[in-house]
């Protein structure tokens, strides 16, 4: 039996506020009954301009269970999102759906007008809901026990390559993951991060799916904010990636702490990931989080092949960084939103190269760290070491100099992916 929840309409204004709303997030919250089976969410929406409206929803436990970041559209928009203990769609977590307030973030990232939002929920219940379906839904729970990203496909040390900043449509990307995946099996890369934004639930779309074949899955995501985008790679825990203007959340969902940019690099460098600063250079969506301490920075994207007639200015950038003493290794992307298009999204394009001691996230992201990786555009190969008497450092490694010694360098390149 389906049980309407809710259905109201909510007046989201253009960068003002009243009792329901700040100038970045409109609050709302609603009651889900004892036995719901599946919960239904609607939004109508119908603009002059171009809007882009995500939707946050967290159940009564505080867990997220909804944060997708669909593309911006214009006119009449219907978006709809369903999810039961054991299916969810794009950019929804299943699971048991606990009673009690549930909460509702409408995310105004980019919106032009004041406009109208009409919300439905509905619930459809279930009178003898099974007990399997009260625990976690087990792609969750291996996820926790067993996860994808703790794979190794090989444990020799050497050269491997891969592609750092992908999407799905688990967020703006207008392919499934098994689709980001198989493009990436198919130019041959041993490593993938798939870094949809805002969601988890490429994770669990990742997990479900994982074959035990390359490419390694990196268990990553991309946080865009609003002066700025960042992938974080390694991460173990979704962090809450709404940084800007969000004094009022921490309220609202009872969080520990105010999310921001350099909350969420502290995070990941107490779980083993790594912060990087993403395409830094792009116009509004270039990085301009003037208060981040950069030295909580990793990496940063050195070319990034969406940016075309500009990423020749990322590698000039990146050095500024260098000779203010950061260690910030330079990694490449495609940004890729629809890996098998031709053109700029298309993979194997651009390639991280890292030395790593076997194909698994933990010493691929220690390699990164250390900077024992290049990027490599058009399939180049290389190898670098410096050398000084019988001391020798890798790229990436420091070089110690007595006074008057000089260091010589040996450089090996080759063309090709073999």
């Amino acid at each position: 039996m389906s049980l309407p929840i809710c259905c109201r309409t909510l007046q989201l204004l253009n960068h003002k506020a009243d009792e329901n709303q700040s100038d970045r997030y409109y609050r709302f919250a609603f009651n889900v009954p004892e036995s719901c089976g599946q919960l239904t969410l609607c939004m109508d929406i119908d603009s002059t301009l171009s809007a882009q409206v995500p939707m946050i929803l967290f159940d009564s436990c505080g867990q997220v269970r909804l944060m997708r970041a669909a593309n911006a559209t214009t006119g009449k928009a219907h978006t709809q999102y369903s999810f039961s203990p054991a299916h969810a769609d794009a950019g929804c977590i299943p699971g048991a759906l606990p009673a009690g307030e549930w909460k509702l973030l409408l995310y105004k990232r980019r919106m032009y007008e004041d406009l109208e939002a009409l919300i439905t929920v509905s619930c459809d219940l279930i009178k003898d809901l099974p007990a399997e379906t009260q625990v976690v839904h087990p792609a969750l729970r291996d996820l926790t026990e067993k996860p994808f990203s703790a794979a190794c496909l090989c444990d020799e040390k050497g050269w491997y390559c891969g592609e750092l900043h992908t999407h799905s449509c688990e967020s703006t990307g207008h392919t499934s993951l098994e689709a980001v995946v198989q493009a990436a099996r198919d130019v041959s890369l041993d490593f993938l991060a798939i870094t949809d934004h805002f969601t988890a639930s490429h994770w669990l779309r990742q997990q479900e799916s994982f074959d035990h074949q390359r490419p390694l899955l990196l268990q990553s995501m991309e946080v865009s904010g609003d002066f700025g985008h960042a992938n974080v790679h390694g991460m173990k825990t979704w962090q809450n990636p709404l940084v800007d203007n969000n004094e009022e959340l921490t309220a609202f969902l009872n969080l520990p702490h105010r999310p921001s940019m350099e909350s969420i690099a502290d995070a990941a460098h107490a779980e083993g990931a790594l912060f990087c600063i993403n395409h830094a250079l792009s116009g509004i969506m270039g990085w301009r989080y003037r208060d981040f301490p950069m030295e909580k920075a990793d990496l940063y994207e050195v070319y990034c092949t969406s940016e075309l007639e500009t990423a020749f200015l990322y590698a000039t950038h990146w050095d500024m960084f260098l000779k203010q003493g950061l260690h910030l290794m330079g990694v490449g992307s495609s940004d890729s939103h629809h890996p098998t298009q031709k053109g700029p999204w298309e993979l194997g394009k651009v390639l991280t190269w890292v030395y790593a001691d076997t194909l698994s996230q933990k010493d691929v992201l220690k390699a990164l760290k250390q900077g024992h990786a290049y990027v490599g555009i058009g399939g180049a190969k290389m190898d670098m070491h410096a050398v000084c008497a019988d001391c020798s450092a890798h790229m990436g490694d420091t070089l110690t100099l007595e006074k008057g010694e000089t260091a010589g360098k040996k450089l090996v390149e080759t063309t090709g992916r073999g």
